[in-house]
């Protein structure tokens, strides 16, 4: 169900072409279109009467009603409003310099209700302004201040006021999807039922491998904790061994070590590769030392 109401003939002719190629365009007066609905026996089709089209008429097609709604939506310009239009949303006057010059295009944005003044050869608006809240019927005045600002808050293409598909009926705020909004949505969901599933133990192919790499992960910081020698724990407890001997090592006077080398952080930087480096004599040991070093070290 479309409204006709204020569309130019040029507009309603170019539209149709663009309905027609997937479907029926029909224009009729209320009481017999009401009555084709009544007897086409379809369930809740004659409910599409109750969102009361001023000037009604009918698309027949096996299109989406979601698809339908999109196609006429882009098939719409922006136009300039008129007195007795409904505004479509808050209608804002903005602050800055509105291109007129003095005269009396001033008074007539005062009566709108802006702050308005002459600065140099031109006349400004001093703040925002809303001339017009969402719903209400535009005056006049304003109507005659956006068209001297070029401002077109109304959209010039057929509305589309109502759907029915297989019984159900569509109000226009529902076929209004916003594609971006409903990819958010669907990402959104997605997330927070993949945390929900993972937190749960709920297994599916995107849970299982990331539950099976937990639990290796898992299952190896319990083999180190608890001294489980294996092909993958081995490498790790001789590495945490020589970590231990290398504090142990550092903590003692260098003639108690033996010959245990303590291996110290890096912290060369580019200019100290580049200086020249004085190497310390080493020190040799005695097996007995180095025998007394160990003993030291682990007894």
């Amino acid at each position: 169900m479309v409204d006709l109401h204020d569309l130019p003939a040029a507009t309603l002719l170019s539209i149709k072409t663009v309905v027609k190629k997937n479907g029926m365009f029909k224009m009729t007066k209320k009481r017999v279109l009401e009555r084709a609905l009544d007897k086409s026996g379809n369930k809740n089709i004659k409910d599409l009467m109750n969102y009361n089209p001023r000037i009604p008429a009918v698309i027949i097609t096996n299109e989406n009603p979601f698809k339908v709604y999109k196609t006429l939506d882009k098939n719409k310009s922006p136009a300039l409003a008129k007195a007795g239009d409904i505004a479509p949303y808050d209608l804002v006057v903005p602050a800055g310099d509105t291109g007129l010059p003095p005269g009396p295009a001033i008074a007539d944005l005062q009566k709108a209700g802006l702050k308005a003044s002459i600065q140099g050869q031109t006349i400004k608006v001093m703040e925002d302004k809303v001339v017009a809240k969402q719903g209400a019927t535009i005056t006049a005045i304003v109507a005659d201040v956006l068209s001297k600002l070029d401002i077109k808050p109304m959209e010039i293409g057929i509305n589309l006021i109502g759907a029915w598909e297989n019984g159900l009926l569509f109000d226009k705020s529902v076929l209004a999807v916003d594609d971006k909004e409903y990819e958010n949505n669907i990402m959104d969901c997605f997330t927070k039922s993949f945390n929900l599933a993972y937190n749960v133990n709920y297994l599916t192919d995107k849970i299982a491998p990331l539950k099976i790499t937990e639990a290796q992960m898992t299952a190896l910081n319990l083999a180190l904790n608890a001294g489980v020698i294996s092909k993958k724990t081995v490498d790790m407890f001789i590495q945490k061994a020589q970590a231990q001997l290398n504090s142990i090592a550092s903590a003692l006077p260098a003639d108690a070590r033996g010959n245990v080398e303590v291996v110290a952080a890096s912290t060369t930087t580019t200019d100290d590769k580049s200086s020249d480096k004085k190497e310390e004599p080493k020190e040799e040991k005695k097996e007995e030392d180095a025998a007394a070093g160990l003993g030291a070290l682990f007894g």
